[in-house]
């Protein structure tokens, strides 16, 4: 039974992020970097979701991008998927885990919690910021599946 209504959430999660998805646009900045962002006329339920997931930050680039990363893994999801083990992926080229890290410096504190958490040795500086990024990317993922949960289970 309990299988059941798990497999119907996911699929109503499915379905909801699907939704959601399509109010998210693609802009070119001047310097050529592409972002995500809303589009005019997004729902409230998706702007309460992206302000959910941002939690003490600003607008944040990073945020939009790992917010739609999200929503994009729980719109692929498999009824029989377990909803907390639906990742999205840390990066993998150092430029852009520089480029993530000196984008806000509250993330330094991830880098921190990192060492702690995993049980990292300091001595190895990218290592330290993939598991930095890890961390907040797992935040964001959290508080996406938190938001879709409450909005399949209204």
């Amino acid at each position: 039974m309990k299988i059941e209504k798990s497999n119907n959430l996911n699929e109503k999660i499915a379905k909801k992020a699907e939704e959601l998805l399509i109010y998210f646009k693609k802009i070119t900045r001047d310097n050529g970097e592409e972002i995500y962002t809303l589009q005019a006329g997004a729902p409230q339920e998706l702007k309460d979701l992206v302000y959910a997931a941002h939690g003490d930050f600003l607008p944040d680039d990073f945020r939009y991008e790992t917010i739609h990363s999200a929503l994009c893994a729980f719109a692929d999801c498999h009824f029989d998927e377990e909803l907390d083990e639906i990742k999205v992926e840390a990066d993998i080229y150092n430029h852009e885990l520089l480029k993530w890290l000196s984008s806000n410096l509250n993330r330094i504190g991830y880098c921190d919690d990192a060492i702690v958490e995993f049980g990292l040795q300091s001595n190895d500086l990218m290592t330290l910021i993939t598991y930095g990024q890890r961390m907040e990317i797992d935040e964001i993922v959290a508080s996406v599946r938190e938001s879709l949960i409450e909005l399949c289970e209204e």
